[in-house]
C-alpha cells in the first residue's frame, strides 16, 4: 500500500507543477524544460510585471490591488460579467511576508479572520484583502522544483467560467490506442523475472496538460 500511496503522490506532484505552470504561463517540465509557453501558443505578448513596491511605506496597497484588478479585468474583455472581479495570487514567502508586514495592510492583517494572524503562525496562510486572495505558497521543501520566484507573486482571475481547463490523453501503451484520456491509467504486467501468476506488476501513467486560455490575464508582480 505504502508503494501505491507514493506512486500517488508523485502523480499528484506531477499535476501540481503542471497547474503551476498554467497559471504562470509557462508550463514546465520536472527537468525545468518548457512544454508550453502559454503566451507563445495562443499568439499573445505577457503583460509588464507589475511592480507592487512593497519596499515603500507610502505604498497604498489597496491601490495596487485596485490598479491590477482594472488591469485584469480589461484583458478579460468581458465588461458588466467581471463588475465584481476578484483575483488569486499565488506568492512566494518573501512577496507575502512584504505584504502582510506593510505599513497600509497590517492592521488589515491582524483583524484578518477575527484576530487569527495574532494566534497562529502565517507561514503558508492565505489573506484576503481589497479583492484579491493571498497565498503564501509552499511548493516543494528543496525550494526549486515546484515554486514561485523569490519575491514574485502570480495574479489570475477567480470565478471566471472557461478560464482554465484541464486535458488528459491516453497512456502511451497499445492497449489505451484510442481511448478517452484518464487521470491516471494503471497498466497491469507479470512482474520481470517471476512466473508466479499471483504476482504482478502495475505501472501508473498519467498524462496531464492544465492550461489558461486566456494567459493574457494571468499577471506577474515583484515586491519591489
Amino acid at each position: 500500500m505504502d508503494e501505491v500511496a507514493n506512486v500517488n503522490l508523485e502523480a499528484d506532484m506531477t499535476l501540481e507543477n503542471l497547474r503551476l505552470g498554467a497559471v504562470t504561463g509557462v508550463i514546465l517540465d520536472a527537468d525545468g524544460s518548457t512544454i508550453y509557453d502559454l503566451f507563445s501558443e495562443f499568439g499573445v505578448s505577457q503583460l509588464a510585471e507589475f511592480d507592487y513596491e512593497l519596499d515603500d511605506t507610502n505604498t497604498d496597497v489597496r491601490q495596487k490591488n485596485a490598479d491590477l484588478l482594472r488591469l485584469m479585468g480589461k484583458e478579460l474583455k468581458m465588461g458588466a460579467a467581471v463588475q465584481t472581479l476578484m483575483a488569486t495570487a499565488l506568492c512566494s514567502d518573501g512577496f507575502f511576508d512584504a505584504l502582510i508586514g506593510h505599513s497600509s495592510v497590517k492592521t488589515a492583517w491582524e483583524r484578518w479572520n477575527t484576530g487569527q494572524a495574532l494566534r497562529e503562525q502565517y507561514a503558508w496562510n492565505v489573506f484576503f484583502h481589497a479583492g484579491v486572495l493571498f497565498i503564501n505558497y509552499r511548493g516543494t521543501d528543496d525550494g526549486t522544483t515546484v515554486k514561485v520566484a523569490d519575491d514574485k507573486a502570480h495574479f489570475f482571475p477567480m470565478n471566471v467560467p472557461g478560464l482554465f481547463d484541464n486535458v488528459f490523453a491516453p497512456a502511451d501503451t497499445m492497449s489505451t490506442v484510442n481511448t478517452i484520456g484518464l487521470p491516471r491509467h494503471a497498466i497491469p504486467s507479470i512482474e520481470p523475472g517471476t512466473t508466479d501468476p499471483r504476482w504482478m506488476a502495475v505501472e501508473v501513467r498519467s498524462n496531464p496538460l492544465p492550461f489558461c486560455t486566456r494567459p493574457r490575464t494571468l499577471i506577474k508582480a515583484k515586491k519591489q
